[in-house]
């Protein structure tokens, strides 16, 4: 207890732990906190799977420039709120439990946020599939990162390739006992409003060349530097998916489309 009345020790459970999308390089990665204090990323790409709470998306303002993120968040369809300042972009922020094979010894809940124009963009095109897809019964959908497209900006000196994930989902799953939403609009430093900014209609994107492998593979994200990824998602979780009450639920898989790959038997189970 500090001369304040309350503790002024920095607790963990103040801020929850991110995961965290490189549109660089198309790798997805966990975030953990070390007892230190200090952040470690870890690359998750290989093996990504969670469930999405595509319910309760929050849009808005995101400053990621300064000592600590800044939010200026609502909740998905409404106005959004006043520009906070010229530092801060249009973003998105949702929460997900990761599967305990990437989720590592931190907590399996997640904050996912994001203001790059790439990551948006796979992001979009996972919400459109879900609102066409999603059953009636509450399940949250099962989310694999099942690829990445290159999209290629400038030209010459000034010319960057950014990768658009390929989210793809790959079953269905009764909402964890420990996703919960609250409502967590506004964070961070207080700043000088712009001008309101009306929310934008939504588009169905259009399609786009999907990376290739040189060996005409086009089911896996890129590779950053000489190290070449591994096999998607869905083969690196059928191994490890032989414990149906790994996570304690009773509710079972539904049946994908036949474009994708089913999911494994036992992943919906596995969200608790």
């Amino acid at each position: 207890m500090s001369i304040f009345g309350f503790s002024t020790e920095p607790t963990s459970g103040d801020f929850l732990p991110i995961i965290k999308y490189d549109a660089r390089a198309g790798r997805i990665f966990r975030v953990d906190r070390m007892s230190d204090g200090s952040r470690e990323p870890v690359d998750i790409t290989p093996i990504f799977a969670a469930v999405f709470d595509m319910e309760n998306i929050e849009t808005g303002w995101m400053n990621f420039s300064g000592a600590a993120p800044d939010f200026k968040l609502v909740k998905m369809g409404e106005v959004l709120p006043v520009r906070p300042s010229l530092n801060h972009k249009n973003g998105i922020r949702l929460l997900c439990k990761l599967h305990p094979q990437c989720a590592g010894a931190d907590k399996p809940i997640r904050e996912f946020s994001t203001s790059a124009k790439a990551a948006l963009q796979g992001l979009e095109r996972l919400y459109l599939t879900y609102q066409q897809q999603k059953p009636g019964n509450g399940k949250l959908p099962i989310v694999a990162l099942q690829g990445a497209t290159p999209v290629k900006t400038g030209s010459g000196d000034k010319s960057s390739t950014n990768y658009v994930p390929v989210f793809t989902i790959v079953g269905w799953a009764n909402r964890p006992s420990d996703l919960v939403y609250v409502p967590r609009g506004s964070s961070g430093p207080s700043q000088d409003a712009l001008p309101l900014t009306q929310p934008a209609p939504q588009q169905q994107p259009a399609p786009q060349q999907q990376y290739q492998r040189p060996n005409g593979n086009s089911s896996g994200p890129p590779a950053t530097g000489s190290t070449r990824v591994q096999a998607p998602v869905q083969q690196a979780l059928q191994a490890s998916l032989e414990d149906p009450d790994a996570w304690g639920s009773t509710g079972a898989p539904q049946a994908q489309p036949q474009t994708q790959a089913p999911a494994p038997a036992s992943l919906a189970n596995d969200f608790g």
